[in-house]
């Protein structure tokens, strides 16, 4: 069970994950030393994991993240807004959107792509839904930059700056930036802590499954989650021994 290269639960791999995962096999001209490198190159230690789960028949789990959607009930549940959620979650998914069609630097957003992205949040988290669903194409550009607007707003309310510009030019990434206003912002802090919790409950649960199938699970993820997980899992394994 690893983080990152997976699809969340319910939902397959996407044709590049596939692509990706035929590549991080050993190729028939290649010695072990050689594809170790090829793939340390590629994609890093995530990448290595899954070369050698793979080398020795090893069953992955490509599911062990929890869907977006679930993570986003729980921030509503905390409290937080559609347009807080979609404030945030923005970035992420420019970020994604960048990576999935191959943007290029230098390369800028369109009308259409932002439009495209902020549809994509917008299904997730609900916020201005319905609109975007029966909008017509001549309004996409009055929507977006009313969007961005909003969005701004509540940005500068929480991190003191716009995080999008008129010209549809993201102002900063999700992960790197945002961390260090955890402390600071309401919104930010909710929703990192959250989500945190979110995933660590999935996680911890299809642990907890397939140990009880008996299996044997291998995790490899970041060493903020063993905070939680590691107890958790302690108490499932005793709490499993005495109703056994």
């Amino acid at each position: 069970m690893l983080e990152g290269f997976n699809s969340p639960e319910g939902q397959e791999l996407s044709e590049k994950q596939k692509e990706l995962l035929e590549n991080l096999q050993r190729r028939n001209d290649e010695t072990e030393e050689e594809a170790y490198q090829r793939i340390v190159q590629q994609v890093g230690e995530t990448g290595i994991a899954l070369f050698y789960a793979l080398e020795l028949g090893i069953p992955i789990d490509f599911h062990s993240e929890a869907p977006q959607e679930t993570e986003v009930e729980a921030f509503k549940t905390a409290g937080l807004t559609e347009l807080e959620i979609t404030t945030f979650l923005l970035p992420k998914y420019l970020e994604v959107y960048k990576k999935g069609n191959e943007f290029q630097p230098g390369d800028k957003f369109t009308l259409t792509q932002m439009y495209e992205a902020i549809s994509r949040v917008a299904n997730i988290t609900g916020w201005r839904k319905d609109e975007i669903a029966n909008l017509p194409a001549q309004e996409q550009e009055k929507f977006v930059q009313s969007a961005i607007a909003e969005i701004n707003e509540i940005a500068k309310r929480e991190i003191g700056k716009e995080i999008i510009s008129e010209n549809y030019e993201p102002q900063y990434k999700f992960a790197n930036e945002l961390v260090s206003y955890g402390n600071k912002s309401r919104v930010i802090g909710t929703m990192f802590r959250m989500e945190t919790n979110t995933r660590d409950l999935h996680i911890t649960t299809r642990v907890h499954k397939a140990v009880k199938e008996g299996k044997s699970p291998f995790l490899i993820f970041g060493d903020s989650h063993t905070y939680k997980i590691n107890p958790a899992l302690e108490y499932l394994a005793k709490h499993t021994k005495h109703t056994n």
